[in-house]
């Protein structure tokens, strides 16, 4: 049965986050109000001096949020204290976690990764459009890059080797990982599966 846990027209919901562990749901608006909903339905609301989110990660306590004017944020729910993590020379336009480390895709067509001190080491940038999705397989590492124009390319955990994925025409929207298959979604209204057993060589 369906549950209504908060309901505000005002509020344009980007993000979502769950803490297993403190059992509590995180969600950050578009005008950067950050909402904590706890298990006993009760819902904080925090304005934080974040606006245009991307995305936003949780980990290790913290919550991790990139903005479209390429700022990175680190916010602690407990006290709400937010200390920037990092500033991006342009726009951030997918964020992903991979291997406890975030992931930026940007309006250039770079994937970086970003360590815990906010310090980048550009990953990929081999296509030179703006990137839509991104998405890590935890296990194996691999990455997965959406383009605005509809390529999807899969790396392999090295992210040397790369197949490329053609078939939406339009922004690629999600990507997700399952077993030996990606899944991509788009703004053409095609949700594929792709099979990855054929290692690109």
């Amino acid at each position: 049965e369906r549950k209504t846990l908060f309901a505000d027209a005002r509020y344009d919901i980007r993000a979502m986050r769950v803490d297993t562990l403190q059992r509590r749901l995180f969600a950050m608006a578009y005008g950067g109000q950050l909402l904590m909903l706890t298990a006993e339905d009760k819902v904080e609301i925090q304005e934080l001096p974040v606006s245009q989110p991307v995305g936003m990660e949780y980990w290790q306590g913290q919550l991790e949020i990139a903005q479209k004017k390429g700022q990175i944020c680190v916010v602690a729910p407990d006290t709400w204290k937010t200390n920037s993590l990092y500033q991006h020379p342009c726009a951030i336009t997918a964020l992903t976690l991979r291997k406890g480390q975030l992931v930026i895709g940007d309006a250039e067509g770079g994937v970086y990764q970003i360590d815990s001190r906010g310090n980048a080491q550009l990953l990929w940038k081999e296509v030179a459009q703006p990137i839509t999705a991104l998405s890590a397989q935890s296990g194996s590492e691999r990455l997965a890059i959406g383009y605005k124009h509809g390529l999807v390319v899969a790396l392999q955990a090295d992210l040397r080797k790369a197949k490329e994925l053609s078939g939406h025409v339009s922004p690629v929207t999600c990507l997700a990982f399952r077993g030996s298959h990606l899944y991509s979604s788009s703004f053409d209204g095609h949700i594929y599966r792709w099979p990855l057993h054929d290692d690109p060589t």
